[in-house]
């Protein structure tokens, strides 16, 4: 299985989302949560699921939020 890491900007951004979910409504915050490791668990199972998102990249949408995965693809 290839290692996965959040880029240290990416990992404060996911941080304060989470945060200003959980002030919006109770548990919002946690669904956003589980979003993020829902979709991070695809893209780990399946690296080409995610669409072209410049040269070297791919992206794939959070459900339910507007946020969005960015990664290099698998090799």
């Amino acid at each position: 299985m290839r290692s996965v890491a959040f880029h240290p900007e990416a990992q404060a951004e996911f941080i304060a989302a989470a945060r200003h979910y959980e002030s919006q409504a109770e548990n919002l915050g946690l669904d956003f949560v589980a979003a993020v490791e829902a979709t991070y668990q695809r893209v780990v199972a399946f690296p080409e699921s995610g669409r072209p998102f410049g040269p070297r990249l791919r992206r794939v949408l959070l459900p339910g939020f507007p946020y969005g995965l960015i990664y290099p693809p698998g090799r």
